[in-house]
């Protein structure tokens, strides 16, 4: 096993720490929480390069990569529900997302085929770290006392913004099914390997933001509104109000 699916599987690892971390009573867990997200999603990012800049992308590596990444964020999702961060019909809708795409990739399996992560399902990663790290940030604030949960600016982030950045998850979900679907069907009639472009095994939530990507512009305009709306209350925030 080379050190990009080592540094891949380390993600798994990660992730319980990270779940137990969130789900903790203890000082200062719901910042350690955020510290191994990021250091969770650092890793999404070093396999990738590795994998490319050595020339080892292997099967494996193009099916667990966005396997752990699933694995990741649902757990995420999961543990900020109980938060009251997500609502249960956003984490239900990631979760059976996930399982429905991983069930599509071991159809492709089964028939000794690689159905890699897409562009589309990419952006929506990405779009799902955001919110989480958003949400951890927030909880975060409060526990090292910068802020506190009655302060104006952190109830209208917590309020306001959080459900801005959890619509567009709502949207790009369903369209990320049935894009991955009409895959698996070209998949089959062609007979190979569907190739997902350049950034196959690449940092989902990294390379999915390149500006390069023409793609990625063409999917931005479909849920636009919803993010100009997130940066618009996103700038309305006066951190200085603290009552």
């Amino acid at each position: 096993m080379n050190w990009a699916n080592r540094i891949t599987l380390s993600r798994l690892a990660l992730t319980v720490f990270f779940v137990v971390a969130l789900n903790s009573s203890w000082r200062y867990a719901r910042t350690a929480a955020l510290v191994i997200f990021l250091i969770a999603g650092l890793t999404d990012f070093i396999d990738g390069e590795i994998a490319r800049r050595y020339g080892v992308i292997t099967s494996f590596g193009k099916l667990m990569d966005p396997l752990v990444d699933k694995i990741m964020v649902a757990a995420a999702f999961i543990s900020l529900v109980p938060l009251k961060a997500v609502p249960a019909w956003a984490a239900t809708a990631v979760v059976a997302r996930d399982f429905l795409i991983t069930g599509l990739r071991l159809m492709a399996t089964a028939k000794g085929r690689i159905l890699p992560a897409e562009s589309l399902g990419k952006q929506k990663t990405s779009w799902q770290i955001i919110t989480i790290i958003f949400f951890l940030t927030l909880l975060s604030i409060v526990e090292l006392r910068y802020a506190s949960e009655t302060s104006r600016w952190w109830m209208r982030a917590w309020g306001e913004a959080g459900p801005v950045l959890v619509f567009p998850i709502a949207r790009l979900v369903p369209r990320s099914l049935v894009r991955n679907r009409a895959r698996v069907d070209t998949l089959a009639a062609a007979g190979g390997v569907l190739q997902a472009g350049p950034s196959v095994g690449s940092a989902c939530w990294c390379q999915s933001l390149s500006p390069n990507k023409g793609r990625w512009r063409r999917n931005y305009k479909a849920f636009r509104p919803e993010v100009s709306r997130a940066a618009e209350v996103l700038s309305s925030f006066d951190v200085s109000q603290t009552g």
